[in-house]
């Protein structure tokens, strides 16, 4: 019981220090003190010296950094944010203190080489795209500089002067 208690003096102490950061502090905060409450085991993991609140915040925005900046990279719209739901917030947050440091670098580096796949293959769609684009125009280009087929000419007599014209 006094596992838990150390647990959520811990997050105490470091939540006054990281409540400017842009995640949702007081929430994860909140979450993870309930969750040491009714979770002995995991109120350990907390305890670990190398994990803390700060750099569970760190975790968490990179995660969605990296996500954002894939996004941006698959559309190439110039601003892009990206929303994540509290349930995948808190999902990260409990993974952060679940996993062990090597875990969460393969973690980040899975998401780092995913969110490289989904570049390359937006770039591979987006110059095929262009090339299709391309060709198009060509083809409309290739089209209205052909010459329009040549017509015979008549002859047309205009019955009043008794001409006879050619065009």
């Amino acid at each position: 019981m006094s596992e838990i208690i150390k647990a959520i003096e811990k997050l105490e102490n470091e939540a006054n220090s990281v409540s400017g950061q842009n995640v949702p502090a007081i929430a994860i905060y909140n979450y993870l003190k309930d969750k040491c409450s009714q979770d002995e085991a995991f109120s350990e993991k907390v305890m670990i010296a190398t994990k803390s609140l700060s750099k569970c915040f760190s975790y968490i925005m990179e995660i969605a950094y990296t996500r954002a900046k894939s996004q941006h990279e698959k559309t190439g719209e110039s601003k892009i944010g990206i929303g994540m739901s509290s349930e995948e917030i808190f999902s990260l947050s409990i993974d952060y203190f679940n996993l062990d440091d090597e875990a969460i670098e393969r973690k980040k580096q899975e998401e780092k080489k995913a969110a490289e796949k989904r570049k390359k293959e937006a770039e591979e769609k987006r110059k095929a795209e262009q090339a299709k684009r391309a060709a198009d125009v060509k083809n409309k280009k290739s089209k209205a500089t052909a010459k329009p087929p040549r017509e015979k000419k008549q002859k047309v007599e205009d019955k009043e002067n008794g001409q006879v014209t050619l065009f």
